[in-house]
C-alpha cells in the first residue's frame, strides 16, 4: 500500500520485464532514510480501511491481496517470523487479487491520503 514504486512497475511490466516486489506487505512508518513515508497503519486507520475488508479478513491479508492485485506484479517476496504466518500469507495468496472495485477503492482512499505513486522519469527507446 506504499504506492511510490507503482508507475516503476507499470514501466517494468510494460517492457515484458517480470516484477518482483519485497516488503510489499507492512514495512511499517517512516525510517532514518525516508522521513516522509507515512506509517500504513496510519494511514488505514484514517481513511477506514477496515470498511473494505470481507469478513473475517485481517490488515496484514488484505495488503497482501492488494499487493497481488497490481497488475503489472509477477510475484512478491514476504517476509514471515514463524510457520504461522507462512500458512496465513499461503491461504491469503490463495484467495487470489482483490476484486476490481476494492482495488480502485483501496487506490482511491491511498491517493486522499496522500500515498500515491512517484513519476517514474521513463527513458527512450535504447
Amino acid at each position: 500500500m506504499e504506492r511510490e514504486h507503482e508507475d516503476a512497475i507499470n514501466w517494468a511490466h510494460e517492457q515484458g520485464a517480470g516484477v518482483i516486489v519485497r516488503g510489499g506487505v507492512a514495512r511499517g512508518g517512516p525510517a532514518q532514510d525516508q522521513p516522509s513515508r507515512k506509517n500504513v497503519w496510519e494511514v488505514w486507520d484514517a481513511e477506514h480501511f477496515d470498511e473494505l475488508l470481507d469478513p473475517g479478513e485481517t490488515r496484514v491479508e488484505f495488503t497482501l491481496r492488494f499487493t497481488l492485485s497490481h497488475p503489472g506484479l509477477s510475484t512478491t517476496i514476504v517476509g514471515t517470523s514463524s510457520e504461522t504466518h507462512v500458512l496465513e500469507n499461503v491461504a491469503a495468496a490463495l484467495k487470489g487479487p482483490l476484486h476490481g472495485d476494492v482495488y480502485a477503492e483501496a487506490k482511491r482512499r491511498l491517493d486522499a491520503a496522500g500515498q500515491v505513486p512517484t513519476r517514474l522519469a521513463r527513458p527512450g527507446p535504447y
